[in-house]
């Protein structure tokens, strides 16, 4: 038998007719499940060029923090867009091994009582939308699903997008 692609899957089980706040929240929570986390959220640049949490889904065991994770310094998401910058997802299989390989980023996931974590840039028809992160995803589907996490920037940028701007897209 073969597999469904994730991404077909997605489309599949999103709406057509929905807004685009519908079919991110139907994306965020396929993709929280085929991910096994604990919690996806996605930071939005604001018009003073800080960051919102505009978004976030996450499981029973945990907690909302969306409100709490308003109007954030740049400063603070620093150490995520020096990966950015090199094209490259961040990809945490283990929080233990940053503390070796990046301090700086080590001291801001340590306190969120994180084991794994991933994070990508949210781009636009090249505009810097913000970024995205997944919280304690499971380590042993980095490998399988790490090409969809990255498609899926792309398709949750772009319904950001069409949340701020209908009827361009």
């Amino acid at each position: 038998m073969v597999k469904e692609l994730p991404v077909n899957v997605i489309k599949r089980k999103i709406d057509t007719n929905c807004s685009p706040s519908e079919a991110l929240d139907s994306f965020l929570n396929y993709l929280g499940a085929e991910l096994e986390c604990t919690r996806i959220y996605l930071f939005k640049k604001n018009e003073f060029r800080h960051y919102d949490c505009v978004v976030e889904w996450y499981t029973d065991a945990t907690y909302p923090k969306k409100d709490l994770l308003q109007d954030l310094n740049p400063a603070i998401c620093a150490p995520y867009y020096s990966y950015f910058r090199r094209g490259e997802m961040l990809m945490v299989r283990n929080i233990e091994d940053l503390k070796h390989t990046d301090s700086k980023l080590y001291e801001i996931l340590l306190p969120q009582e994180l084991n794994s974590f991933m994070a990508g840039q949210l781009v636009f028809d090249g505009k810097d939308l913000g970024f995205f992160g997944i919280d304690n995803p499971n380590p042993e589907k980095f490998d399988e699903l790490s090409l969809v996490v990255e498609l899926s920037s792309y398709y949750a940028a772009a319904l950001l997008y069409a949340q701020e701007f209908p009827r361009s897209i």
